[in-house]
């Protein structure tokens, strides 16, 4: 799930019990801009932190 400032859903997805969250992340923030990002460490992969550097500019 991606939440606003406030806590607040804004888009979500769901996935199998077995997958990652991480698989999905990416999609979740396509096309939005940031000034900051809070996350759980799970999502900690590069690839995702390089997308968001790239989305939050």
């Amino acid at each position: 799930m991606l939440a606003d400032t406030f806590g607040r859903p804004v888009r979500f997805g769901i996935t199998p019990g077995q997958a990652s969250d991480i698989k999905v992340a990416s999609d979740l923030l396509e096309g939005l801009q940031a000034r900051a990002v809070l996350a759980d460490k799970a999502y900690d992969g590069n690839d995702l932190r390089e997308h968001i550097a790239g989305e939050s500019t």
